[in-house]
This record gives C-alpha cells, structure tokens and sequence, in this order.
C-alpha cells in the first residue's frame, strides 16, 4: 500500500463523493451526491471563521467557515465532495456541532495541485477543501 515516505504520512481516510442524474419513480431526474470511494490522506485545518451577519441591526444569518488543507496520493477532482475526514483511530475530525448527532462536515473541493520532490517526481497532491453551505448529500432538484 504504502509506496513512498509521503504514503505513509498519510494516515487518515476520507469519503469522495461525486454527482450522479437519479430518476425518482415518477420519472423526474435529480441530482444526487453517490459515495464513489475512500482515500488515504492527511488532513489539517488552515483557517476557520464563524460569524453573524448582522444586517439593519438584526441577525440574518450565520456564517461558519472552514478550510482544510488535504494530502493526497492520488488526485482530487474539482467535481468531488469530501466527506468523513477519520483519523488513524476511526473518530470524525471534522464534526458538525449543530446537529443532534454530529455528523463529518461536508466540503467542496476548491483548489487542488501536485507537489514534485527534489527529484522531479510527484510526491502527493495538495487540495483546498472549504466547507458547503448546505450540509447534506440528499437529493436535490436541479
């Protein structure tokens, strides 16, 4: 599994997600996050904010920011979600604190590129992860 020192740094999972057209029974087409697959990776957070958004001097919103840089072996796509982010020992990293049950937050895929080694070769991928507004994977209409 582990090919290089950079894939045994990567000790952390998480889910990919991406988009698929579902037909419901009555025939209407919706768009539908689908888990795709796992990946080794290690993730850290670079930057949060959360904040009220105070407009006329009355609550109109709550913003809750957050960005995490993800190490991958193999490339992230801009059309993937990423959710689940464990740890080596199987707990949630990013959890959503809002809920009744805390699930993982949800993230979209912001930037992603390759980092070389001194040798020329790519050693991982580097992506930007930055949460979604909407923390949910159900079905939505188009």
């Amino acid at each position: 599994m582990f090919r290089s020192f950079a894939s045994s740094y990567m000790n952390m999972r998480a889910d990919v997600y991406i988009q698929k057209n579902v037909q419901t029974d009555s025939g209407h087409i919706s768009r539908a996050w689908v888990y795709h697959k796992t990946l080794w990776c290690k993730a850290e957070a670079v930057s949060t904010m959360k904040a009220t958004k105070l407009i006329n001097q009355s609550v109109e919103g709550f913003l809750d920011q957050i960005v995490v840089k993800l190490k991958t072996i193999e490339p992230i796509s801009h059309r993937w979600r990423i959710t689940n982010v464990k740890s080596n020992d199987n707990q949630i990293v990013f959890p959503e604190m809002d809920k009744i049950e805390p699930e993982s937050t949800i993230f979209d895929v912001r930037q992603s590129h390759a980092v070389v080694d001194p040798f020329g070769r790519i050693s991982y991928h580097e992506t930007l992860l930055k949460r979604t507004v909407v923390q949910e994977n159900d079905i939505y209409s188009n």
